[in-house]
C-alpha cells in the first residue's frame, strides 16, 4: 500500500490526486492500462527503493551508520582546510544533513 503525503486542504491538485488513486473520481472498472501501470510501476518502485533501504540497514544499524557519516564529513572538513574553499561545499553539507534526517527517521520507526 502506497501511503499519500496530504496536502492543506485548499490544494485541489492533491485531493484529485488522492481521489484518483482512491477510486472516487474513476469507478475501479473504468481505469485505462496506462493508468493502472503507472500506478503498478510507482508501486513496484516504492518497493524497490524500500528494499533497497533494507539491504542497506541490514549492513549496520541507523545509530551506526550516523556515527560512520559524522566521521567521514569530518574527515572531509579536515581536507578542506587543508585543500581551500570549495563552492560545492554548502551542497555538500546539505547533501550530509538529509543522510542524517533520513538515518533518524529510520531509527524512529524501529
Amino acid at each position: 500500500m502506497v501511503r499519500v503525503r496530504r496536502k492543506p486542504p485548499g490544494c485541489l491538485v492533491s485531493c484529485a490526486l488522492g481521489h484518483l488513486r482512491q477510486g472516487f473520481l474513476f469507478p475501479k472498472n473504468t481505469k485505462t492500462k496506462q493508468q493502472t501501470h503507472t500506478l503498478e510501476f510507482s508501486d513496484s518502485l516504492c518497493l524497490a527503493y524500500g528494499q533497497q533501504v533494507k539491504a542497506l540497514f541490514e549492513l549496520s544499524s541507523p545509530a551506526e551508520m550516523v556515527e560512520n557519516l559524522w566521521e567521514i564529513y569530518s574527515g572531509f572538513v579536515n581536507f578542506e582546510k587543508q585543500t581551500g574553499y570549495n563552492p560545492r561545499q554548502a551542497n555538500l553539507f546539505l547533501t550530509f544533513r538529509e543522510l542524517m534526517l533520513f538515518c533518524s527517521r529510520i531509527e524512529a520507526m524501529k
